[in-house]
């Protein structure tokens, strides 16, 4: 019973002491603080921004090196040419539909990384864990289907 009255007699207190807080526009004494600070700030935005440039110019390097142009319907290096080569082969086969899964997958890459950079730079004092996770993800697919040479 003694126990009892001292739990309730601390709730009371803490109680108290949160509406005195309120009352003078201080709704972070409870929290120990106040302001929280972002676990994720700018630098892991620039990091995600970072790895989806590098592999866009991966990208950029595989096109030409598959001989298919920017913004153009026909491919520069025939299909032929490209299966002779020992090298070439592994990573230009299928170039059409290479070239649509990574069309694909780096418009998803590209808005997860805007919607990152949105939510971190208006929200700077709420956790954008949540929002950081998904950029990564969609990054890292972008960066996984683009072929390299083993």
């Amino acid at each position: 019973m003694r126990v009892m009255k001292l739990l309730f007699a601390g709730l009371l207190a803490l109680t108290i002491a949160s509406c005195t807080n309120a009352q003078r526009g201080d709704l972070g004494g409870l929290l120990g603080g106040g302001v929280v600070v972002n676990p994720v700030s700018s630098v892991d935005i620039y990091r995600i921004k970072n790895v989806y440039g590098a592999t866009l110019e991966l990208v950029i390097k595989w096109r030409e090196y598959c001989g298919i142009p920017a913004g153009a319907p026909a491919a520069t290096r025939s299909y032929a040419s490209l299966m002779a080569d020992p090298i070439a082969k592994p990573v230009c086969t299928n170039r059409r539909g290479t070239l649509l899964k990574i069309q694909k997958v780096q418009a998803k890459a590209g808005a997860a990384i805007r919607y990152a950079d949105d939510w971190v730079r208006q929200n700077p004092n709420v956790s954008a864990t949540s929002v950081i996770g998904p950029a990564w993800d969609a990054v890292t697919a972008f960066q996984q289907i683009v072929p390299r040479v083993n």
